[in-house]
């Protein structure tokens, strides 16, 4: 399902094409499951104002989900939600929001996640796909994994990402995010006068959102595993992650 010209200039959250599936679905006594990328209250909102009476509602006692609600909403979390439930139609809206970089292990994650939510349908139904970008979804997702690898694999090695690469994050801490990047630069200037032309420098960088005692700003080595030790095992470095993508 294609958002219209119309449901673009009028910014409406979900294309009206399928809030009319949801409805006929509905209608036919089906289960609908509707799945967000992250929480957003507009497409809650939307989804209230028309199907309000048919929306999932959790028992205050049990903390169980009700099993005569007809439309379902929830996030990637879909499957701690229903646990060995089955549904009768699924709708993932925009699949495309986390695709690209820097996430480049994003697209892969997709079709993972497409494949699960087809195991919460009956045997060969399809899961539905919500889109603004078609043309992404068509190219990443649709067809065979064969060319969504490739495409995956072409993309990761012209950013020096794994496989081609190994990655490592150096760290440095301080007091203040100020002080923190600070040194960071440091280490960069440092870096940037011994770094060979297999090795790619990124950064510095502060994750603000990050909670931790001490701030701390980060760069990013990648290259091959043998070149990467020696060029920081010198420096003013809190700790070194090697291969941060695997950590969880």
């Amino acid at each position: 399902v294609a958002a219209s010209f119309t449901d673009r200039q009028h910014k409406w959250t979900v294309p009206s094409e399928a809030l009319d599936l949801i409805q006929k679905w509905i209608g036919a006594g089906a289960r609908v499951l509707l799945v967000l990328h992250k929480h957003d209250s507009a497409v809650r909102h939307t989804l209230h104002q028309r199907f309000d009476k048919y929306m999932q509602k959790i028992d205050a006692r049990t903390k169980e989900l009700d099993p005569s609600a007809r439309l379902l909403v929830s996030t990637t979390a879909v499957f701690t939600l229903l646990k060995d439930e089955q549904v009768d139609r699924v709708l993932l809206l925009y699949p495309e929001k986390p695709m690209g970089y820097p996430d480049y292990r994003a697209e892969e994650e997709q079709v993972l996640f497409i494949a699960r939510l087809q195991q919460l349908l009956p045997s060969r139904r399809r899961v539905c796909v919500v889109t603004r970008a078609p043309q992404v979804v068509q190219e990443r997702l649709v067809p065979n994994l064969e060319r969504s690898f490739a495409l995956a694999l072409a993309e990761r090695k012209a950013l020096h990402y794994p496989p081609f690469t190994t990655l490592v994050r150096l760290t440095v801490a301080a007091k203040t995010p100020k002080e923190a990047l600070k040194r960071a630069v440091t280490v960069r200037d440092q870096l940037s006068t011994k770094v060979p032309k297999e090795v790619t420098l990124r950064g510095p960088f502060v994750d603000k959102g990050k909670q931790t005692k001490k701030a701390e700003a980060q760069l990013l080595l990648a290259g091959p595993s043998e070149a990467l030790p020696p060029l920081y095992a010198d420096l003013a470095v809190t700790k070194a992650d090697l291969a941060p993508e695997r950590i969880l």
